[in-house]
């Protein structure tokens, strides 16, 4: 985009299903078509199914760094999810840091769904904070299809954090 950036992306995926995905994005430093003072973007994207006889499950893990004038950003994101004796199953790790931190913040999510009785689906979810070692958040959640389109649901989240 003229005036505005220029982006990169390549991706690759061996036969093995391994997929790498590296993105580069220069910011024109004299733009003021996007809201935000970002001189550069860089992002590496490593995925694959992750097979054995009990579970299947996909795994990523991504790096992304942020460039501003006076900062920079850098997250990482470690991701899971799959069936795990038969409970869908989501299990995350975020890492972040700046460089005006003195530590990086690392927490972790982790939430599964379970069928019950009647069509119900129970899914609880709890986030932890390794920077902290506490729990930051909690949501209990049940839904369940009515209709032939719709869904009733009922949920309960008890943010830590914030009270």
């Amino acid at each position: 985009m003229y005036g505005v950036k220029g982006e990169a992306l390549l991706s690759y995926r061996t036969p093995q299903n391994l997929q790498v995905d590296l993105n580069y994005i220069n910011y024109d430093k004299e733009q003021t078509a996007i809201n935000f003072n970002y001189l550069e973007e860089r992002k590496i994207s490593l995925s694959t199914p992750i097979r054995t006889r009990n579970f299947t499950m996909f795994g990523r893990l991504s790096l992304n760094q942020i460039i501003m004038p006076s900062t920079e950003f850098t997250t990482a994101q470690l991701l899971l999810s799959g069936a795990v004796m038969g409970i869908s199953t989501n299990f995350t790790t975020y890492g972040l840091y700046n460089d005006r931190m003195d530590e990086p913040t690392i927490y972790s999510s982790l939430s599964q769904t379970y069928r019950l009785p009647n069509k119900f689906l129970f899914s609880p979810q709890v986030q932890y904070d390794f920077s902290r070692n506490r729990i930051n958040n909690l949501i209990l959640e049940v839904e369940r299809p009515v209709f032939k389109q719709g869904f009733l649901n009922l949920a309960y989240e008890n943010n830590f954090l914030r009270d």
